[in-house]
């Protein structure tokens, strides 16, 4: 599996406990304050995380099926008997390329796609808006982590670009946005975070609230797979406590996995990689979650083994 916004490797920053930050009123994205408390949390705790799995950075369609159910099992509308049916929304290529061109098209750039809900009668349906950021190259991995690369993201948006349906974007500002669909989402989606436990709210400055992708994987993900014409954004769930030996995961989180497609087809199946094209026919989940990468993005280079339980070829 993937890099940090992998179906189970994404979590390698550490996350504040719920009883350090409190429980945040949804309504708007954690603060600067408190998305900076996530990334300078407990370094002890990722050290602890499994990174001799890292292995490869494409996701078969095997891997992406179990983590888009695991979403159902994880995720719900907020009167705890609702599914979420709407989990995914197209973009189509020209409209994401015009975007990124718009914010100078020069550098290193990063899509970031921002969580967001609309009610659909007592069920909740997920949606995404797409904003570009600059990411400027940080600093060298730590020893122990050497497969990540770290950015500082600038994200001065005033509007962020809602998928719709046919693909196209629609631009709204980001108060707008806040206010309406992330506020519905805040409110209108329960998160089950153990397989234990029952249903929780979700927590602002805790929970994710977007997903960064490198521009330059999207480009690679878009040009392997021709003739695709649009990518497809898929919400799935991924546990920030993976244990091989014990096949336990835990700690469940909302992220985002991203598919090439055009009128035809979905370009994912379970074939073996292309070495020379390593996302053709593959999903990508390789992006980076906020919070608590909301500032300071880290980006692996390979992924994690295969979910448990879960084989392609």
């Amino acid at each position: 599996m993937n890099h940090p916004g992998s179906i189970s490797s994404t979590r390698f920053f550490a996350l504040v406990t719920i009883g350090l930050l409190g429980f945040l009123a949804c309504g708007r994205p954690g603060t600067e304050a408190e998305q900076e408390a996530n990334r300078t949390s407990d370094e002890g705790q990722r050290a602890k995380l499994e990174l001799h799995q890292l292995e490869r950075p494409q996701v078969c369609k095997r891997e992406l099926d179990s983590a888009r159910a695991d979403l159902r099992a994880h995720f719900i509308s907020a009167n705890g008997t609702d599914i979420i049916l709407a989990d995914s929304a197209p973009v189509r290529w020209s409209e994401l390329e015009q975007l990124v061109a718009k914010a100078g098209n020069a550098g290193n750039l990063g899509v970031r796609f921002h969580y967001g809900a609309v009610q659909n009668g007592t069920r909740t349906d997920l949606l995404f808006a797409a904003s570009v950021v600059r990411l400027e190259r940080r600093m060298s991995s730590p020893s122990t982590l050497a497969d990540s690369i770290y950015f500082t993201v600038r994200d001065t948006n005033a509007f962020v670009h809602l998928l719709r349906p046919d693909g196209t974007l629609d631009r709204l500002s980001t108060p707008d946005w806040t206010s309406g669909e992330w506020n519905t989402y805040c409110h209108g989606v329960k998160v089950k975070r153990t397989n234990e436990a029952g249903w929780d709210g979700i927590t602002e400055g805790y929970d994710h609230a977007s997903y960064l992708f490198k521009w330059a994987d999207l480009q690679a993900i878009h040009a392997q797979n021709a003739p695709a014409d649009r990518l497809i954004v898929y919400a799935i769930a991924s546990p920030l406590i993976r244990h091989e030996g014990l096949k336990l995961e835990d700690d469940w989180f909302m992220d985002l996995a991203v598919v090439a497609a055009d009128d035809a087809h979905i370009f994912v199946d379970n074939s073996l990689p292309d070495p020379h094209s390593p996302y053709r026919n593959k999903a990508a989940d390789l992006g980076n979650p906020c919070p608590p990468g909301c500032n300071l993005a880290r980006f692996y280079r390979y992924g994690l083994l295969p979910r448990t339980g879960v084989k392609c070829n």
